[in-house]
């Protein structure tokens, strides 16, 4: 994260003022370790066709995005969602005291709102969630992601459906 500025900097030379969305995750690994990531890219066949949202400032309803990307880019029929942190709004805090279940309800609450904002704007996208991964820090957090997936579903907004835990 160090280099956090100083890339997104660099990223938005190539970006206008529709960038697409992204997902940012630092780990802290020894220097002599490597990582590998896969990207996924959209090329829309119409870009005037393209819908795209930037929460530029506090809100109650979303978090300001944090960098040169798009909340929600909607093209072509496919809505891409970047990585959302379990954010309060109005403050751009982590809840305190520290828990991932609140966290992952953030979360949740996040995506649909930014979703709906899209739909609602654009009357265009009816799909549904094909792909979305958790990046969790320790072990005995997966109970509480587990716990906020099982009531989001309880109160009509569609949980993410892949999990993936990484223990440090």
């Amino acid at each position: 994260m160090d280099l956090f500025s100083t890339l997104n900097t660099i990223y938005a030379t190539f970006f206008g003022a529709s960038p697409p969305t992204r997902a940012c995750v630092a780990v802290d690994l020894p220097p002599s370790m490597r990582i590998k990531f896969d990207c996924f890219a959209y090329a829309e066949t119409n870009p005037s066709q393209r819908i795209a949202l930037h929460v530029q400032g506090l809100s109650y309803w979303a978090p300001a995005n944090i960098g040169p990307y798009s909340q929600v880019v909607l093209v072509d029929e496919h809505m891409f969602i970047s990585g959302q942190i379990g954010l309060i709004p109005a403050s751009l805090s982590l809840p305190s005291p520290k828990d991932p279940a609140t966290e992952t309800a953030l979360v949740f609450q996040h995506t649909e709102r930014v979703a709906d904002a899209v739909r609602k704007s654009s009357g265009q996208w009816k799909g549904n969630t094909q792909l979305a991964i958790y990046w969790l820090v320790y072990r005995e957090y997966v109970a509480g992601v587990a716990a906020a997936c099982e009531l989001a579903a309880t109160v009509g907004t569609t949980p993410p459906t892949l999990s993936h835990y990484s223990h440090l």
